[in-house]
């Protein structure tokens, strides 16, 4: 009897201690999975899932516009801090002044001006991601020449250089020593325009990122661009941002009934909504033509289109 007693006290002692056991890697498992956020592997903060959420950066950013055209591609960026040397921005004036030499929003990437790109978020990180792509666009260079020029339009150099910048953004997504770029961009060849970010490069017709990009890209369906030129796209656009802020300031606007009032508060989230003082950027990425060197990105200014449009 007493050696049965004996051997029955060892075994409760045995699943006491196995128990205990348990209980403790148990234990341990559940500090593990809280302290990885949740996940069960860890792979969630080895591996962040960086496109799920908005950038906050990229959220707030001033509005950049990229638009296909019938000659090329229209590249509109906008600039909401600006300072003169008064301390003052004429209201009527939108463009950069002409001694302004940067920091610009619109970068020129390849050797030839074919390719160019306009940028969403922290600047920061912009002019990185335009250097690693003129970087790249210098390698191809100096191995197989100027591939730009010995292409025929353009388009293949242009998305063979945004796949590259999306797979770049990709790689410091998942790196462990640097951090994911907080930006979005537009990138434009030829007749081509490609929204680059971590997961991909899409081929767009037209596009708005940053603040005001939802009221944006609700303007920006309702057209065919192709129809228009560069020229004439920038002035339609520059009217949609700027008429509705004009009209919201007019000093002679009346107050109406209240039938108006709410058909008008109806239509406020359709209204593009940007600081008072905001400066505008505007470049042409042209279609690149047969035997033409030359072919650089270029620059125009909202009061020469204004003057061309008085004018004719």
């Amino acid at each position: 009897m007493r050696q049965t007693y004996k051997n029955t006290n060892k075994r409760i002692q045995h699943i006491f201690r196995l128990v205990g056991i348990v209980l403790v890697l148990i234990s341990t498992r559940i500090a593990q999975s809280i302290s990885t956020g949740g996940s069960s592997n860890g792979l969630t903060s080895k591996f962040p899932l960086s496109g799920i959420a908005p950038d906050p950066f990229v959220l707030v950013s001033p509005l950049v516009i990229g638009v296909v055209c019938r000659d090329g591609v229209l590249l509109i960026a906008l600039h909401s801090v600006f300072s003169t040397e008064n301390g003052r921005v004429v209201v009527s004036q939108k463009d950069l002044p002409r001694s302004y030499r940067g920091p610009f929003r619109i970068y020129p990437l390849d050797s030839s001006g074919t390719t160019a790109m306009v940028c969403a978020g922290w600047r920061t990180d912009c002019q990185f991601l335009a250097n690693s792509i003129r970087s790249i666009d210098k390698k191809e260079h100096h191995v197989f020449g100027n591939p730009a020029i010995s292409s025929s339009n353009g388009i293949e150099y242009g998305s063979y250089l945004a796949c590259k910048a999306s797979l770049l953004m990709a790689k410091l997504c998942i790196s462990e020593t640097r951090r994911p770029l907080s930006c979005l961009a537009l990138l434009a060849s030829g007749t081509g325009l490609w929204m680059v970010d971590s997961t991909g490069a899409y081929r767009i017709r037209a596009h708005a990122i940053g603040a005001g990009s939802d009221q944006m890209n609700k303007q920006l369906r309702k057209r065919d661009w192709k129809n228009l030129d560069c020229n004439e796209a920038a002035i339609d656009l520059l009217q949609i941002l700027f008429d509705e802020e004009n009209e919201d300031n007019d000093p002679t606007a009346t107050e109406h009934d209240n039938d108006s009032s709410s058909s008008s508060s109806e239509t406020d989230d359709t209204k593009i909504k940007i600081p008072k003082e905001s400066l505008v950027e505007i470049a042409t990425v042209a279609i690149p033509e047969q035997n033409n060197v030359e072919r650089k990105m270029k620059r125009l200014f909202a009061s020469e289109l204004s003057s061309k449009t008085i004018s004719s």
